[in-house]
């Protein structure tokens, strides 16, 4: 194991209590929590909030991660890094006009410092976006939940994806039963839809614009949103979206392995030997990389069709 502090690899001066990194399938940064017995000799390394901390087990590298809450008490280091440079975090105020998706990803990931990468999206180009004191992280998150997409941040890197594209991709690994803990779960979602509706009145064309998604295998709710749109196709995509955004969480389950460091979020897996209806491919949206315990945690949810 390998923990790079501000590029210094500090494993062999300074062995770790508590070392897990949370890597999520987009819409929340990544995180790593790091615990030190000895705080005394980390408060005279003096940690700040915008430092550099990497992981690196094996063939698990969790990228560089920026310290947001270092913490040294009772003789305890306790250090929080997330995957998105605190920079994004800062409120922004801009209006998009006659603009590209493309465009905006490229302007968040500049803003921030990042790179960027696009897997399995269509480059939408929308007539107005308002982003009101709103971090860009949050921003892109917001406008791309209604296009069934995701945004990651890692290794200095934006990324944003199509959820049914990631999910419909070859299961990368089989999982017996028998290799799994006996800390599992799996259950249904709630507060699922059946439907969803997005309308919109255009006052300057005198048009109604009105479209439904909906989802005959839930019982569920319905939601209405009252959003800016320029046709009914564009409403229609976004209706879809915020139906997959609720309803992506309707199987979910929860496995625990040996350490597998070659497992990452935005993979797809196969379970075989469980009971039932939990067999089968399963997308997995968070891994939990526990480094101390060498344990690997695999949150997991069924791949939607739309």
């Amino acid at each position: 194991m390998k923990f790079l502090y501000n590029g210094v690899d500090i494993i062999s001066s300074s062995k770790p209590s508590t070392m897990i990194v949370n890597d999520y399938a987009g819409g929340e940064a990544d995180e790593l929590t790091a615990v030190f017995s000895n705080g005394g000799q980390w408060a005279s390394w003096n940690p700040k909030v915008g430092d550099t901390a990497q992981l690196i087990d094996d063939t698990f590298d969790s990228g560089i991660m920026y310290i947001d809450n270092p913490k040294i008490e009772n003789g305890l280091c306790r250090l929080e890094a997330i995957s998105l440079p605190l920079s994004a975090k800062k409120p922004r105020t801009k209006i998009w006009r006659d603009v590209n998706l493309s465009e905006i990803i490229s302007d968040c990931a500049n803003n921030a410092g990042l790179e960027f990468q696009t897997y399995g999206i269509t480059d939408y180009t929308y007539n107005a976006i308002t982003q009101l004191k709103e971090a860009d992280f949050a921003f892109l998150k917001r406008i791309c939940k209604r296009e069934g997409y995701a945004v990651k941040a890692t290794n200095n890197t934006l990324i944003v994806f199509s959820e049914k594209y990631m999910e419909s991709q070859p299961s990368g690994m089989t999982i017996k039963k028998n290799q799994t803990g006996s800390d599992l779960e799996f259950k249904n979602g709630v507060d699922l839809l059946s439907k969803s509706r997005v309308y919109y009145y255009n006052a300057i064309k005198n048009q109604n614009i009105d479209q439904s998604a909906t989802d005959t295998s839930i019982l569920g709710g319905e939601m209405s949103m009252n959003e800016l749109c320029s046709n009914n196709g564009e409403a229609l995509r976004f209706a879809y979206g915020y139906l997959r955004d609720v309803n992506k969480n309707s199987k979910l389950g929860r496995i625990q392995l040996l350490q597998q460091t070659k497992l990452a979020a935005g993979s797809v897996v196969t379970l075989e030997d469980f009971e039932g209806e939990n067999n089968g491919v399963w997308f997995v949206y968070r891994v939990t990389q526990d480094a101390v315990n060498a344990k690997t945690t695999l949150y997991l949810r069924r791949p939607l069709n739309y």
